[in-house]
């Protein structure tokens, strides 16, 4: 017998093994279990600012991320503001991990990525950021925090 429920046991560590790993998957309500703030009627989200200098030239600077749930899937935007504030795009390869409360994603281009990492709060986001990653060079990497702010309305 006990041979017996060691053949058994064995498959059934494997299984579970498997389906505990840090896999990225397309967030939908299923996975939101980790983001108690979202959901389809909190309406948006938003973290960071965006500052004017209006002492000198009224330029924009500053990130911000938005995030809303729509139906059963999140979805995210950034303002990157170099100027002025841009419109909103959206946010590439957004992804949340297997535990729900973990976000990935990239903003820019394909030949220059800010790719980012966070554990995903109601009051703010910490995590790291991988500024200017091209095919050449991975940038360097520093620890982010981003905590909730007003979403901007313009353009």
């Amino acid at each position: 017998m006990r041979g017996r429920m060691r053949n058994i046991v064995w498959p059934l560590l494997v299984l579970t093994a498997a389906s505990c790993g840090p896999q990225a998957q397309k967030p939908s309500a299923r996975s939101m279990s980790g983001f108690p703030c979202l959901s389809p009627d909190s309406g948006i989200i938003a973290y960071g600012d965006i500052l004017i200098d209006s002492a000198e030239t009224g330029d924009a600077s500053g990130v911000q991320l938005t995030f809303q749930m729509r139906a059963d899937t999140l979805q995210g935007f950034v303002r990157n503001a170099t100027g002025e504030i841009p419109p909103l795009l959206p946010l590439k390869d957004l992804k949340s991990y297997a535990n729900g409360d973990s976000i990935r994603f990239w903003f820019g281009d394909s030949a220059n990525k800010d790719i980012s990492r966070y554990r995903f709060g109601c009051d703010q986001l910490i995590g790291t950021v991988q500024p200017f990653a091209t095919s050449q060079s991975p940038g360097s990497t520093y620890v982010d925090t981003m905590r909730r702010s007003v979403p901007i309305k313009g353009p």
